[in-house]
């Protein structure tokens, strides 16, 4: 079984309220994004699972980010 990620959560809850066409485009991004972020911070010397938390909050909230890509207020 999969151990489902806090990443792979927070992409699921910010791509569920975009249209469904923008979502695999966008859960793409974010994932790449998100993947070289907590990268850059673990070769800085970060622990990993606390690299991933502290890209994710940076990121902000979900609906917010999902209304970004959306073109529609938060």
């Amino acid at each position: 079984m999969t151990e489902v990620t806090l990443t792979d959560r927070y992409i699921d809850a910010t791509v569920r309220s975009v249209p469904e066409r923008q979502r695999a485009a966008l859960s793409a991004e974010l994932r790449s994004s998100i993947a070289d972020q907590i990268e850059a911070r673990v070769e800085g010397g970060a622990d990993p699972a606390e690299a991933e938390r502290a890209v994710l909050t940076a990121l902000g909230a979900p609906d917010r980010l999902a209304a970004e890509y959306a073109d529609r207020p938060a």
